[in-house]
C-alpha cells in the first residue's frame, strides 16, 4: 500500500464515514469471531441488551469512557451532524490553523486523522517497506500489525 495524497483522503474519508456511524453501530453486538478479529487476544466483552450500561465494566484498552459524552459535546454533535453531507474543508483548516499557533509550529507539521490508530498506521506506512521488520509487544492494538503483514512487512510479536 503506497502513501499518496489520494489513498490518505480515501482512508481519511472512510474514516470519517465510520466515526460518524459509529454511535449507530454501537447497539449492534459483535460476532465473537469479528471481535477477535478486531482485538485479538483481548476479551472479548458482550453487553446484555448490545448497549454499555453504567453497571457495566468500563473496557480501558477500549478507550471507553466510564463517564460518557459531556452535554457541551452532545450539543456539538448535534449542532455538526447537520452538516454531515459536506465536507469539513474550512474547520480542518481552522483547526490546524489553532493547533500550529498553539504548540508554535508551522502547520505543515500539523498531522490530524481519525484517532490514533490512524496516524501510527500513516507513521508505519512512512518508515516500514518490505524487507523492514515491525516489533511490537503482545498483545497489544493489534491494527498497525497487521496493516504490516498486509503490506508484506514481517512483525516480531514480544510478549508482555
Amino acid at each position: 500500500m503506497s502513501l499518496s495524497r489520494r489513498n490518505f483522503f480515501r482512508n481519511l474519508g472512510a474514516g470519517a464515514i465510520a466515526g460518524a456511524a459509529a454511535p449507530a453501530l454501537r447497539a449492534f453486538p459483535l460476532s465473537p469471531a469479528l471481535e477477535h478479529a478486531l482485538w485479538g487476544n483481548s476479551a472479548s466483552a458482550a453487553w446484555p441488551e448490545g448497549v454499555a450500561t453504567a453497571a457495566d465494566p468500563v473496557l480501558l484498552y477500549r478507550n471507553e469512557n466510564p463517564y460518557g459524552p459531556s452535554e457541551r459535546v452532545v450539543a456539538a454533535m448535534r449542532e455538526s451532524a447537520a452538516g454531515g453531507n459536506r465536507y469539513p474543508r474550512t474547520e480542518y483548516d481552522t483547526l490546524v490553523d489553532k493547533l500550529a499557533a498553539l504548540h508554535r509550529v508551522k502547520r505543515e507539521q500539523i498531522v490530524l486523522g481519525c484517532g490514533s490508530g490512524e496516524i501510527l498506521c500513516m507513521a508505519a506506512m512512512s518508515f516500514l517497506k518490505p524487507g523492514k521488520k515491525l516489533v511490537e509487544a503482545a498483545p497489544t492494538f493489534p491494527a498497525l500489525g497487521k496493516l504490516a503483514q498486509t503490506a508484506s512487512i514481517e512483525v516480531a510479536d514480544v510478549p508482555l
